[in-house]
């Protein structure tokens, strides 16, 4: 894979292209190499610009931001990608002589203890720029100014991290679900807003249990009946005896949201999958946020107290549904490190096989129901037919939470399927008629049947 990079705002100077093989390096590392390059090969030279160069933005095609936390191949076409990067050779500061700093510099040098290297130079910059020497308006304009609608995909963030995620999915809302009454309500909103930004984590996990890992080429985003599950098993509203008033928020929220969102595809090739921009619609993060609040008060949608509704809901069932999950799923609890590691490297694969056994709603999205479940696991040999029994009632009744309604037993969407397939393979998976095997290696051997499988046979069932 080749990324071409263009230097904005310098049309004289050539693009130049680096290789960066299946592109999971992040942007981060991309901004990085492009400085590299910058200083190396003397590119400016015929600009008369300083020796000190920094990156300040890297953009698409459509010169949109990305963001700098995501992996190049998350927005790059099997050949590779073309890139804009913004760069300036001289820093705006303040009266103290502290380089003014842009949304996406701060994503990408300041917030992460594995880039801290890029604070060396961020200091050089305090050491060359006297009090007053360059001021806020002399500076490059467009350092202020930038603003994305960034896509994290699948990343674990640091608490730093997951503040700037707040501050530009919060700049990308469309705010179609309040009423301009309730807009002008400036206590509320404000409320609402400083609720989102303390308790962000909360979304941002719940967000990335249900959708996992992107992948180039593929659309990210919640589908409709994850939704439902979301907020049918933390208990918010009863998915089966109020889905028309889910469908009402889910429509209202993605088909009215302006600015480009998480749900399209990550490939502007959608060709080169099979897949179609008129396929279930998929909420972005931005989008779950304003679903929610919308859920918060959607047996008063005029209410006064929106802001104090949104808090109650999220410190309160949707916490208390993510810190369930965390204790529940082996993903988050388990003690071997193996089985984190497994669920990555497996991820895209795994979900293939699941696609392949799925019923496909256009609407809803995909799910697997229980009976296609089993059959899926007794033709790839993760359970004998006399385990059955074990899987339907250990495993099945405690992952699905099969006590409350038996709606719950009936569609399994992939989170589900996946923390069944790791139970399943600690009850089940014994090679040999030995049983010492640890967790991660018995998850890597069920996947891995479950992969043999898709080879092996384009017959789902």
């Amino acid at each position: 894979m080749i990324v071409t990079v263009f230097l904005n705002g310098l049309n004289d100077i050539p693009s130049f292209t680096i290789k960066v093989g299946d592109g999971n390096q992040t942007i981060k590392w991309l901004a990085q190499v492009v400085q590299y390059r910058i200083k190396q090969d003397n590119i400016l030279r015929n600009e008369h610009k300083d020796d000190g160069v920094v990156v300040i933005g890297i953009r698409n095609s459509s010169r949109e931001l990305i963001n700098p936390v995501d992996c190049i191949y998350e927005h790059a076409e099997p050949t590779g990608m073309t890139v804009y990067v913004d760069i300036t050779t001289q820093l705006p500061s303040d009266e103290w002589s502290n380089p003014i700093t842009n949304e996406w510099q701060e994503a990408a040098y300041l917030r992460n203890e594995v880039h801290m290297k890029w604070n060396t130079e961020i200091e050089q910059w305090r050491e060359t720029y006297a009090p007053g020497k360059v001021s806020k308006e002399q500076g490059n304009s467009n350092i202020s100014s930038l603003s994305s609608n960034f896509i994290q995909i699948g990343e674990e963030f640091t608490s730093a991290d997951i503040k700037v995620a707040f501050d530009l999915d919060w700049k990308t809302i469309v705010w179609n679900i309040l009423s301009p009454k309730q807009l002008s309500d400036i206590s509320q909103f404000k409320l609402l807003q400083s609720t989102f930004h303390e308790n962000y984590s909360v979304i941002y996990d719940l967000f990335n249990h249900y959708c996992g890992f992107g992948k180039v080429g593929e659309r990210y985003g919640m589908s409709n009946i994850e939704f439902k599950h979301l907020v049918h098993l933390a208990r918010i509203i009863n998915a089966v005896d109020n889905s028309p008033i889910l469908d009402e928020i889910f429509n209202k929220v993605t088909e009215s949201t302006t600015k480009q969102s998480v749900s399209t595809l990550i490939s502007s090739d959608a060709k080169s999958t099979g897949t179609s921009s008129s396929m279930c619609s998929l909420l972005s993060r931005a989008e779950l946020l304003q679903a929610l609040v919308a859920l918060s008060v959607h047996s008063d949608p005029e209410s006064t107290t929106y802001g104090v509704a949104a808090k109650e809901l999220i410190t309160g069932k949707l916490t208390i549904y993510r810190d369930s999950l965390l204790k529940k799923y082996t993903l988050y609890n388990s003690n071997d490190p193996l089985v984190k590691q497994t669920s990555r490297d497996y991820f895209h694969l795994v979900k293939n096989t699941f696609k392949g056994w799925c019923s496909h709603h256009p609407y809803l999205g995909i799910f697997m129901t229980v009976k296609d479940l089993i059959k899926l696991l007794l033709t790839a040999g993760i359970i004998e037919p006399e385990q059955q029994e074990l899987l339907v009632s250990k495993i099945l009744a405690t992952q699905l939470n099969t006590k409350g309604t038996s709606w719950e037993l009936e569609e399994v969407v992939f989170t589900e399927f996946l923390e069944i397939i790791s139970q399943t393979a600690t009850e089940t998976v014994v090679i040999n008629g030995v049983d010492n095997m640890s967790h991660g290696k018995k998850l890597r051997l069920a996947y891995n049947s479950l992969i043999d499988l898709d080879k092996t046979s384009n017959v789902k069932k």
